[in-house]
């Protein structure tokens, strides 16, 4: 009994200890929780489901969108490197203009031309974009990453203007106990562009607009299809 009562006391001087430690940083819980949920319900709200795709609004934090600088001369530069890159090496361009005429043919991306209107400066936010090689894979060795963190000196990125995605990944730990439990095992992988199948609502929201190559013969402005 005394040593419990050790222990006990032991248990209590540490929380105290670390609740003075975390003094005036600690969030409320329930505050968060609440936050969370209202996002979440914003986020549903927006949801609809048209012609086997579904569409979902960017979840804007408040104020943010029309605070949002439209990276066009970022956008511009690092597309002027990359287009270094293309003259230097063929291949590298090949399979580079192959992934985004995959993109075109599939919807998920237009050429901008005076027909659909020419991206607008207020309503669109350019990406930068680059390549993931991955020389191990044999059918996806190449692919195309958005960077929505890119922001001229001074300005908001369109991460900064969005709520970050919660954490929806199993914890570590119980995966692995849960992995022990049976003698087989099977494992799966996502699609390389796991986003065709949603859309983002474009009429009331930011376009999401790129520099590419050439390969779609009208522009070399290309934007996300609504």
């Amino acid at each position: 009994m005394e040593i419990i009562v050790k222990e006990k006391s032991i248990s209590d001087q540490m929380r105290e200890f670390w609740e003075l430690e975390n003094l005036g940083i600690n969030v409320d819980s329930e505050n968060k929780d609440s936050m969370v949920e209202e996002i979440m319900r914003k986020f549903e709200e927006g949801i609809s489901y048209k012609d086997k795709r579904y569409k979902v609004k960017l979840p804007w934090k408040p104020e943010m969108k029309n605070a949002l600088h439209n990276n066009k001369e970022v956008a511009s530069r690092r597309f002027q490197t990359l287009k270094k890159s293309f003259f230097n090496d063929p291949v590298y361009f090949s399979e580079y203009s192959k992934v985004l005429e995959d993109y075109h043919k599939e919807n998920i991306i237009e050429s901008v031309t005076e027909e659909n209107e020419i991206l607008s400066e207020d309503n669109c936010f350019y990406l930068p974009h680059r390549a993931v090689i991955r020389e191990d894979k044999t059918t996806t060795r190449l692919r195309v990453v958005f960077d929505a963190s890119s922001h001229s000196k001074g300005q908001l990125s369109l991460n900064d203007c969005l709520h970050t995605g919660f954490n929806l990944l199993p914890d570590l730990f119980l995966l692995l106990i849960r992995f022990r439990i049976y003698s087989v095992v099977v494992t799966a992988d996502t699609s390389s562009r796991p986003f065709c199948k949603s859309r983002y609502m474009k009429r009331t929201e930011t376009i999401q607009g790129f520099f590419g190559p050439q390969i779609l013969k009208t522009a070399t402005q290309v934007r996300f299809c609504e």
